[in-house]
């Protein structure tokens, strides 16, 4: 079976699109893995590396993927990295609502440890906290309302897996990240629109 060792999620969400990388640091004694993806991604469009370099990857099943691991890799440590995009979740006056679930390994062990990086455009803010990871976050009231801070940027989650380097998210990004151990990650997730929050009572807070 494939051991899932750590696994980090970045996406990008705005209301054009939900951009997605998926990094597993796994170890597999298999020659090829099938990795199921989220519903909607286009599967020729998907790009997958391993250790850095571009991988060989076939379509099979409807939503599916198989990888072809490079022989050196088998029954080691490697890092595979998935790219995709997909339609984002529907806003209704201001607000999406949404369950958000990454690319999966087939067969695969759960993560033992997993970071799910958020990023949302600068005027939008996520009104509540995921049940199923932990907020890996800290208070900042340094901006003019009171936000929340990820414990670990771009930079560090980079460092923690190992992936190949990318260009950064814009910095201008409100940023939100969570944490989890042994399970499968999942954001329910609630978004709005700055103008939404600040007109509302509660809007003192913004997470």
């Amino acid at each position: 079976n494939v051991v899932v060792e750590r696994l980090w999620v970045q996406t990008w969400l705005t209301s054009d699109v939900r951009q997605e990388r998926a990094v597993f640091q796994i170890r597999s004694p298999e020659e090829s893995i099938r990795i199921r993806l989220p519903k909607g991604v286009p599967q020729a469009r998907v790009q997958v590396a391993v250790d850095g370099v571009e991988a060989a990857k076939s379509i099979r099943d409807p939503g599916q993927i198989v990888l072809s691991l490079p022989p050196g890799t088998r029954n080691r440590s490697c890092v595979l990295e998935l790219f995709y995009a997909l339609d984002p979740p529907p806003q209704r006056l201001g607000l999406a609502t949404a369950r958000l679930q990454p690319a999966q390994i087939d067969g695969a062990s759960p993560p033992r440890r997993s970071y799910w990086e958020l990023a949302l455009p600068t005027g939008q803010h996520l009104l509540t906290l995921p049940r199923e990871m932990t907020a890996e976050m800290d208070w900042d009231a340094g901006r003019w309302l009171m936000s929340r801070r990820p414990a670990l940027d771009e930079q560090q989650l980079q460092r923690w897996i190992g992936p190949s380097r990318q260009e950064p998210l814009p910095r201008s990004a409100n940023f939100y990240l969570f944490g989890g151990l042994g399970q499968p990650p999942a954001l329910d997730i609630v978004s709005a629109q700055r103008r939404l929050i600040v007109a509302a009572p509660s809007g003192a807070i913004l997470q």
